[in-house]
């Protein structure tokens, strides 16, 4: 019977102890059932969408799967791919196939099968009688049901624009421009042997006409009627102006809207550079032959700046210097060209003697005005663009450069359309020069007043071009005209302004009406180009000084009361030609202006320093040139300019330093190759790449996560300690991962060796315990 007993105990002693280990080791199967079934989930629901999607590939309709037409592969008709792979990047040209069957969306944009409506957006581009590209609806975004016809679509996109067209088969004919009295319809072209067609593009592709009325779409997909030469490559917006008159371009209040002309001041409350400063960023220029291209006045809007160059148009992330979006001008620049922010566009002249409008966001062109009747195959755009008084219109003068004169066009462009709404040409004679050399116009009220190289102020109509009033100043107007503030009755232009003749002559004239009447003239230099900024009671204006004999360029500073000098300073040989930017500030006044002196650097001046302008900024050599562009600046107070290099330059305030005017040394400037967080002069390919990498690392960078497999037991802290550093740091190396792998299983084990024995020595107590009593028993019994 004791036997019994013991055996029966010593079973439930194993028992015990095999308890806890059946639980964990249940613990841990769960765990891994539980991993291996997301995983065959995953892996079950992965193949079943690859399998669905070649079933997809399968159909003659639109797949979501293929990027390209599949067409039945033979030795007469080769896959698109192998047409690719065929031809250089410079010899594709726009692929032509003969199917029904094409890709219709990308992996990422697909619609499941499943659902019964897709998503598609359509575009038509055709052209304007000039032969430019032009979009003749805005793009739309249509829901339709899965297998409509191309046809179908492209029927109800054009209704609903209201577009006049002709459809044969599904084939899309011929279309009327809304905008012009202009059908185009399929033509051959003889010379070229050619057809001229409207071209239909799916995700980028171009389908066969001869199929064009069996395709359908199957998934979401982007639709694009063409109107241009069958099969010819498509050419971008880097390489060919493309007119969009349905853009949008919200009105914005830019930080520097253009040129001071009246409504563009010069004079600022910005916290410019006071001290020294430092290069931000500069890019490179871009040659023209031995010469760089000239580069454009700047606007900036925000955290982006503008400007033109050659015959592009950029837009640049302030901060950076990042080329952020560049696109054709229509024309081109020589010289340079003085665009202006207007209804939320920019407008850039161009040397044909045109206006372009741009969006600010986009960079889409809204409009380009009309050829001037008199056409002139390059004219100086080096005159000032100005708004008339209601918005609507944008003033520009251009100088034809003759061998003995000049001439020139004054054009009133409305900022709707670019229509012409009136011009005025100066005629010219033999050493009688006419035209808007430099100069720049101002609204007043419904006139406009300008000067000109015949220098006359004249009075315009604004809304007719009629001319009602002129007042002689003596010699050529090359500046802009601009008002005296607080004496201006804006809504008719009523008030004092002043003009700076060649001679280097400040002129102060009043309009009163349709009269022109001067008050006060002061000779300030022997010559001048700069238009004058004015702040306060103060004239700040550049020129040249030849009055010791050498021509010196020269900034004065001129009383509006008294008609006097009180300033004049110095910035090298040369001329100071560019519109001075004045900032008014708690510590004083500062004046940033550039010179032809050569080095092609910035000068700043304060109001009274009696030490006169220091150069605060002075490039590398191989940019030393000299400079008639006016420095600008952002709300925040950065600086930029160019110079005759062809640079763009953008500097800031150096960190820690204070009003220290007369420190820096100008014969050791700082320059980009003396810090290693700004670079030298940047080349636009190098910023576009950087934009790109930084746009590819956003998008698509791909994170590293380590999956660590662990076993939780709620009686070990030091267990989920360990299980905590190894999430943490998924990156160890592989022995440091092993040791802590070993370290959290004998970590693990520990609660349970525990279990074990405390179990068993629970058992083994209650059998002594047991023996003990039986044997006590006994001896009763005896």
């Amino acid at each position: 019977m004791r036997k019994r007993v013991i055996a029966t105990l010593l079973s439930f002693v194993v028992a015990l102890s095999l308890m806890p280990l059946s639980a964990y080791a249940a613990t841990s199967s769960q765990t891994d059932a539980s991993a291996y079934v997301d995983e065959s989930a995953t892996e079950s629901a992965t193949k079943s969408t690859h399998d669905e999607r070649t079933s997809s590939d399968t159909g003659n309709n639109f797949s979501a799967e293929k990027s390209a037409l599949s067409p039945k592969e033979t030795p007469d008709n080769p896959t698109s791919s192998q047409k690719d792979a065929e031809q250089t990047p410079s010899e594709k040209t726009a692929d032509t196939t003969d199917t029904s069957s094409l890709d219709a969306a990308a992996k990422g944009s697909m619609t499941s099968n499943n659902t019964a409506t897709i998503q598609v957006t359509i575009k038509i581009v055709g052209q304007n009688k000039e032969g430019t590209t032009q979009y003749w609806a805005s793009d739309e975004s249509l829901e339709i049901q899965k297998g409509t016809s191309v046809a179908e679509v492209t029927e109800r996109y054009l209704k609903s624009h209201n577009l006049t067209y002709t459809m044969t088969d599904g084939k899309l004919v011929s279309v009327t421009s809304p905008f012009e009295n202009l059908t185009l319809s399929a033509q051959e072209d003889a010379t070229t042997q050619t057809t001229i067609e409207w071209r239909l593009f799916v995700n980028g592709r171009e389908v066969s006409q001869k199929t064009v009325d069996k395709t359908s779409l199957d998934a979401n997909a982007t639709l694009e009627w063409r109107y241009g030469i069958a099969g010819a490559a498509v050419p971008t917006e880097e390489q060919e102006l493309i007119l969009k008159p349905q853009a949008s371009h919200p009105e914005v209040k830019p930080d520097w809207g253009g040129y001071p002309n009246g409504k563009n001041s010069a004079a600022v409350d910005a916290l410019t550079p006071t001290g020294a400063v430092d290069v931000r960023w500069t890019i490179a220029p871009q040659m023209n032959g031995e010469m760089p291209f000239a580069v454009s006045d700047q606007v900036i809007v925000g955290n982006a700046l503008y400007f033109a160059r050659g015959n592009m148009l950029y837009k640049v992330d302030a901060t950076t210097g990042d080329i952020l979006k560049k696109v054709v001008l229509g024309g081109s620049i020589s010289r340079t060209s003085r665009p202006i922010v207007a209804q939320g566009m920019m407008i850039v002249p161009t040397e044909d003697g045109r206006l372009s409008a741009f969006t600010l966001t986009e960079l889409d062109c809204v409009w380009r005005s009309q050829m001037l009747l008199e056409y002139v195959a390059t004219y100086q755009t080096l005159s000032s663009l100005t708004v008339s008084s209601d918005g609507s219109f944008v003033i520009a003068g251009f100088t034809k450069m003759l061998s003995e004169s000049t001439s020139g066009i004054l054009v009133c462009v409305s900022l709707t359309d670019g229509g012409i709404s009136w011009l005025v040409r100066k005629a010219y004679g033999p050493h009688q020069p006419t035209g808007y050399y430099w100069s720049g116009a101002v609204a007043a009220g419904n006139r406009l007043m300008v000067g000109d190289e015949s220098g006359n102020v004249t009075l315009f109509d604004s809304a007719t071009g009629l001319v009602k009033a002129e007042l002689a100043l003596g010699a050529p107007v090359r500046t802009g005209i601009i008002p005296l503030p607080h004496t201006v009755d804006a809504s008719i232009g009523d008030g004092t302004y002043v003009a700076v003749t060649k001679d280097g002559v400040l002129h102060v004239f009043s309009k009163c009406g349709d009269v022109l009447n001067k008050t006060g003239e002061v000779s300030f230099a022997q010559e001048s180009f700069s238009t004058p900024t004015i702040s306060g009671n103060r004239v700040f204006v550049g020129g040249t000084d030849t009055s010791s004999g050498e021509a010196r360029a020269c900034l004065s500073v001129i009383n509006l009361e008294t008609l006097t000098i009180e300033h004049t300073v110095y910035a090298g040989e040369g001329r100071v030609q560019s519109a001075p930017l004045v900032s008014k500030q708690d510590s004083g006044t500062y004046v940033y202006f550039t010179s032809t002196d050569g080095t092609g650097g910035v000068w700043r001046y304060k109001l009274g320093d009696s030490a006169g302008a220091v150069q605060i900024y002075t490039p590398e050599k191989q940019y030393q040139k000299g400079s008639s562009s006016s420095v600008i600046c952002d709300a925040a107070g950065n600086l930029y300019y160019t110079n005759d290099s062809g640079v763009l330059f953008a500097l800031v305030a150096r960190k820690g330093t204070s009003d220290d005017t007369n420190k820096p040394d100008p014969a050791d400037p700082p320059k980009p190759s003396d810090r290693k967080d700004v670079p030298d002069a940047v080349d636009e390919h190098q910023t576009e790449k950087r934009v790109n990498a930084r746009q590819s690392d956003s998008t698509s960078g791909i994170q590293t996560q380590s999956t660590v497999k662990t076993t939780i037991d709620a009686l070990s802290k030091q267990t989920e300690k360990s299980q905590k550093s190894t999430v943490e740091a998924p990156q160890k190396a592989a022995s440091s991962s092993e040791t802590s792998a070993n370290a959290d299983t004998q970590t693990s084990s520990l609660p349970m060796r525990t279990i074990l024995g405390l179990t068993t020595i629970s058992a083994l107590a209650a059998i002594f315990s047991y023996l003990y009593i039986a044997d006590k028993k006994d001896a009763l019994n005896l």
